[in-house]
This record gives C-alpha cells, structure tokens and sequence, in this order.
C-alpha cells in the first residue's frame, strides 16, 4: 500500500510557472550545490531541468497541510530510495498551489506537490527487517532466585542483559554465569511479538545450546519487562531449522577468542544500538573482527570523542561498508569527517591507516619505491641487494584496514587513477617493483575533501563514480562538540560560542558570507584561550582574523563584537 503525502515547493525565479497536474520529479542528490547548505534538500526537476526546491526548514515556512524537505526527505531514507550513487528520486504531482507572506513581507507562490511513497516493506525498510518483542517477566524468589539480582539492578538505575531460554514448557529469563545459568523470572505475557513463533524460535535455539540475550528495561513491583529485537531473516531461517549464527553466538565467538574485550564491545553495540544500526549489520561487524598483530592492532583507535551523529551517517556507512562499498566524505572543515573515520575503525576494531595528500604528492608517495641496500658478505666483499618499502595503503590493503586519504581533492587527479582497481570491484593493485597486491576482505577505502576550497581540484568522473558519497552537513549548533573537545571551558562562553557560530552560518546560508568563514577548529582554539586573553580577543584572533577576505572578515568582527563584546 502507498502513503501520500503533500509537500510545498516553490520555483527558481518569477519567469518559471506551474500548473495544476504538471508532473514533476523530487530529487536528493548528495553532489548538488544544495547539500552544500542543507543536507537534506530536495530539487524539483522537470525534463532534466531543475526548476524549483522542495520549502525548507531554513527561512521557507509551508502552505497549511503540507510538510517541508526534512520530513520528506526522512520518508525516503527510510524507504531506503537511494541508488548506488547515493541519489534519491521520487515523482509528484501539482495539485494545488497558495501564497505566503515570509517574515520580511515578502510574498511568494508555492505549490502543493502530491507523492506516492511505497510502503516499508522487509525489501525496502530495516524497520521492516526487525522483529521487536516485548515481555513482561514474573515468577517467585523462591523458584526464580536471579529475579532479586535483577530487580536490585533495576533499582540502582542499570540494565543488565540477561538470557532467555526454554525451560521445559516455559520461556525464562537466566543470569549466565561461568559456574551454571541462574534462573531469574518467567514469562508471563508476551506484550509485543508474535508468542507462538517467539516459543518455536526459543526451541530451535535449545537444539544448539544457545540462548537468547535480551535487554531488562523496567521493573514494577515483583514484575520486569524485558525486549530485544533480532533481524526478520535470521529468526524465519533458525525456525526452519537452519544453522544461523545469531547475534548473541557472534558476539560471545569474538569474546571468547579473545578478539574484544567484552567492555569494549559492549560499548561499541551500545554506540550502534543509539545510532539506529540493525542487528544485522551489528552482527556483519562482529563477524568480521578478527586478532591482529602487535604492531598493527596498535593502530586501532580508541577515540576519545565519538562521531555525534544527527544525520544518520553512521548507520549509512555502516551498511555502505558492510556491502563492501568504498566511501567518499565531502564537508567543510571541522564537521567530524576524520572523527567519524576512527570511530568506524573502532567500531569494526581494525587499524587505521591516514596519509594526507596536496599537489605534489605522486604515485610512489602513495605506493612506496624501491630502495638498494650494499653490504659486505663473509668475504668482504660489497653485495647490493633491492628492497621495496612499501607505504601506508599497501600495508593496509595487505593486513586488512582502514585507509584514509585526507584532502583528496587537493591532489592531481591523474594520480588518483592509481586507485580504481582497488574501488571498482577487482580489489587488487600492481605495485611496481613489489608485485600484485590483493586487498584483505577487511580492507576499506575512504576519501575526505572539503569542496570549493582554493587549491582543490575536482575528482575525475570515473574516481567519483567508485566511491559512495556521503555529505556531512554544517551543524547548526557546535555547542556539544565543544563541550567534548574543550571539557574543561566556561559553560557561559561555549554558549557564547555556539551564538557566534549561529550568526554567521546564518550569512553563509543566506549567500552573505563564504564558507571559509566557518572554522570549527577556530573556535575549539579560541576556547581553549579564552581563560588566558578573554573570549573576545580570542574569537578574533581564532576565527576573525583567519578569513583572508577583508569584507567578510569585518563582518565576522562586528558580529563578535556583538554578542561577546
């Protein structure tokens, strides 16, 4: 069944018009110069042309009963629309159209556009994908004697996961211990998720000896109530008797192995469970973890500050990555691109590997060379012997990591050609000198650039073409990024901070000022001075005085002058 939804759109200029049953079609597409202001902005396109926007949550208001770009564009990501290049299209239909007067007094026609989204469906929504229970657990102390345990857990603000099994013909929760499962409550009602096929798939998991882990969420008198959710295809394949590891199997293989230590894995699906990550992918990351060496697990992060995300650009690269899909991040200076890098290399706990590239930087920077080393043999005599010293993405295309090439867009982008047999399927590269490298399994590709910026060139067609776009969009507030990068700052001046940085996004939005105004790395600076020269005199030496452009930069003065001064 199809859902209908109407949404405002309002045209380029006055010379364009539509009308009532024009056809018109919506398009996300992560390269336009839209994204660059708003992530989630929409175009309308007639015959190849676009022709107009979709109202958004930056100054456009909507005509009554209709919604802007953000819900939309929220109803096609669930919809999981997207091609293989990232962009999303949807037709729309004119069914109406109306005025509306702006804050200013400017009036502007919009019109109604109708769509048709498809249903989410188990092809086309993890929402559909998971199957979610609920359960309400009692039973006696007496009987049950790990309920108190739990119930005192719940007590003191925790959550502790804990196993569901059959016990006969009842369902019951047990705390797993190394010495013996002690039994900790019975299911007396099944308040989400189908009872009968919960009982068969509980059955089926007893046949290998395994259970189901399960989440306690709340306590009410001598009751708990317990959820999970499990991924739709592993749960129908275990009921029909197949041999499919599930996710609790995966992640106590990687404990047990010694892989992860279990604190740390928690906290890497806790991460992912807050980040809307199905347990299917949650269970792909698992199963792809594996020991490494000394030297190279020495190179997996354990970053400090974790990628905040509000976009959804987490799980999107997770499933990207989990088909094998290289990435490119494209973003403006500050915007998290190399923080969301490592947090994914903590959270697939594989090293990480980073070279940062400019305009001289030539294939055997990026490869290695080779080198001649003379020695003297038992006789005294000179013998010469060639080596290869291999660089950083060839040692990461050899034991499995992660690459970044940083600033890609400033190199010469015949260079970059080196790297299409690696994103293009074939995951190999010949290495003059050193042979034929095939990538591990593991391995994985991520360009970042910022776009538009002096000295950056554009990526050939063919290097865009491997490489899944991923566009971070300017934060609105910086306010919590800078309370982690600067934990020890004057709560009052990150306020003041977070106002300045509202101010002048609000230009660059507007066209008034260039997106080289914006330095996140400024204001972290700032902050971390203003206790020695005074928030204001920090601000423009940090931010101010960093933009070459003198207009702009006496525009960003007086707007510090503003509100700090």
């Amino acid at each position: 069944m199809m859902k209908k939804m109407n949404v405002t759109g309002f045209c380029l200029g006055r010379g364009v018009r539509l009308n009532k049953g024009d056809v018109v079609t919506i398009v996300h597409n992560p390269q336009s110069d839209s994204v660059k202001y708003d992530p989630k902005a929409l175009d309308l396109m007639m015959n190849d042309q676009r022709v107009g926007s979709i109202g958004n949550k930056y100054g456009y208001t909507v005509l009554a009963g209709t919604h802007n770009n953000e819900k939309l564009f929220d109803e096609m990501i669930e919809r999981n629309l997207a091609d293989e290049n990232g962009v999303m299209t949807l037709t729309g239909v004119i069914v109406d159209e109306g005025e509306i007067t702006f804050n200013n007094g400017q009036k502007k026609r919009g019109y109604v556009i109708e769509v048709e989204l498809p249903s989410v469906t188990a092809e086309n929504g993890d929402s559909a994908k998971v199957l979610e229970f609920e359960l309400t657990i009692r039973g006696s102390v007496k009987e049950y004697s790990g309920k108190t345990i739990v119930l005192r857990e719940l007590q003191l603000g925790n959550t502790p996961s804990i196993g569901l099994k059959k016990d006969g013909d009842k369902m019951i929760t047990v705390i797993q211990r190394k010495d013996g499962d002690i039994k900790a409550g019975v299911v007396s009602k099944v308040k989400k998720g189908d009872e009968s096929q919960l009982d068969e798939y509980l059955k089926a998991l007893e046949k290998r000896g395994a259970v189901q882990l399960v989440q306690t969420v709340s306590a009410l008198g001598n009751a708990y109530t317990v959820r999970f959710e499990v991924d739709r295809d592993t749960f129908q394949d275990t009921l029909a008797g197949k041999w499919i590891r599930t996710l609790d199997e995966v992640r106590q293989e990687v404990i047990s192995q010694g892989i992860v230590e279990e604190g740390t894995l928690q906290e890497i699906e806790r991460y992912l469970q807050v980040n809307k990550v199905p347990p299917k992918h949650i269970k792909k990351i698992f199963e792809s973890m594996r020991k490494y060496g000394d030297e190279v697990s020495k190179r997996i992060p354990n970053p400090v500050v974790k990628y905040k995300d509000t976009d959804g650009l987490v799980k999107k690269a997770i499933v990207y990555l989990n088909k094998g899909k290289h990435l490119r991040f494209i973003g403006e200076k500050g915007v998290g691109k190399n923080v969301l890098i490592e947090t994914l290399a903590w959270i697939y706990q594989r090293p990480l590997f980073e070279m940062a590239l400019n305009s001289q930087t030539d294939k055997m920077d990026i490869l290695g060379s080779k080198t001649f080393e003379t020695t003297l043999d038992e006789n005294g005599n000179e013998r010469t012997f060639m080596s290869f010293d291999k660089e950083v993405l060839v040692e990461a295309m050899e034991v499995g990591g992660f690459m970044n090439f940083d600033e890609v867009n400033t190199a010469d982008p015949s260079v970059l050609v080196l790297l299409h047999p690696i994103a293009d399927g074939r995951g190999r590269l010949e290495v003059p000198g050193y042979g034929l490298v095939t990538a591990d399994p593991n391995f994985a590709l991520i360009l970042s650039m910022n776009r538009d910026y002096i000295g950056t060139t554009q990526l050939n067609e063919a290097t865009r073409d491997r490489f899944v776009p991923m566009v971070f969009p300017n934060s609105k507030s910086i306010a919590e990024m800078l309370l982690m990068r600067v934990p020890g700052a004057n709560p009052e001046d990150v306020n003041l901070v977070d106002r300045v940085y509202g101010s002048i996004m609000k230009l660059v939005q507007d066209g008034q000022l260039t997106n080289d105004c914006i330095t996140n790395r400024g204001f972290i600076d700032a902050l971390e001075v203003a206790d020695d020269l005074g928030l204001q005199e920090a601000l423009l030496d940090n931010v101010a005085n960093r933009i070459e452009d003198e207009e702009y930069r006496n525009t960003v003065i007086s707007i510090i002058d503003d509100i700090v001064g």
